[in-house]
């Protein structure tokens, strides 16, 4: 078996050689310089091919659509994240309430390795502060110093949400003008930052660009600029494209 994580930064010469592998069983490759070069085909043994990403939309049409077997996984729920933290602390000796262990879990962006991180940040601020169970109050402090705020949202994300409800006030932005006004590349913004935030019903997109939702202003505690029922929340909401 060769397993290849974010297979979607494979260059696309790469994704050529593997064409022949996945088809017929053998590579073919250059050997030799000038007039002596020639083309050496190498049989290989059987194999099984998987490929990882969360960006399939980035991997060639023609690459793609030799994988036989296309499987999507979901994120973690808090529950099960809550149930990874208590494992994990019990691994490591950590003492924590069950309630800051779901708060973690809550906070962890359905992400085994951020809720482990986290638990291991609210550990050390327990430690640093002579604590000697790891409690709600110890999580939420700890995760304040962060930046983490009470959705599992960091500083970027919530400069992105603050650059569509404040600067552009609710217009539609294209994804090159965000990524110009936040400081990153567009890779960065559509591939770490907003997925979350879509997930979450925070941000939409839509044919002119991306939008905040009433979500969005609710969690910043800003007035939105436009109208909409607080009982009747849900994504896209009081917008109209």
């Amino acid at each position: 078996m060769l397993f290849i994580d974010e297979i979607h930064a494979l260059p696309r010469v790469v994704e050529e050689l593997l064409y022949l592998a996945m088809e017929d069983g053998r590579i073919e490759m250059k050997v030799g310089t000038g007039s002596d070069s020639r083309i050496v085909s190498i049989p290989l043994p059987d194999f099984i091919l998987v490929g990882a990403t969360t960006l399939p939309g980035w991997l060639s049409q023609p690459f793609r659509d030799r994988f036989a077997t296309k499987l999507s996984l979901e994120y973690y729920t808090d529950a099960e994240l809550t149930k990874i933290i208590h494992a994990a602390a019990e691994k490591a000796n950590v003492l924590i309430e069950d309630k800051a262990a779901a708060m973690l879990g809550a906070r962890s962006r359905g992400t085994p390795r951020i809720a482990l991180a986290r638990l291991e940040s609210s550990a050390n601020y327990a430690a640093a502060m002579d604590e000697e169970i790891v409690g709600t109050e110890v999580v939420s402090q700890a995760l304040e110093l962060e930046g983490i705020d009470t959705l599992g949202l960091d500083k970027d994300d919530r400069l992105l949400l603050e650059a569509l409800c404040v600067r552009f006030r609710g217009q539609p932005i294209g994804v090159q003008n965000l990524a110009a006004t936040l400081g990153h590349d567009e890779k960065t913004l559509t591939g770490q930052i907003e997925p979350y935030l879509i997930r979450s019903g925070l941000i939409t997109r839509t044919r002119r660009g991306r939008k905040a939702t009433e979500l969005a202003y609710l969690h910043l505690k800003l007035d939105p600029p436009f109208d909409f029922d607080p009982d009747a929340i849900g994504v896209g909401a009081g917008w109209e494209d």
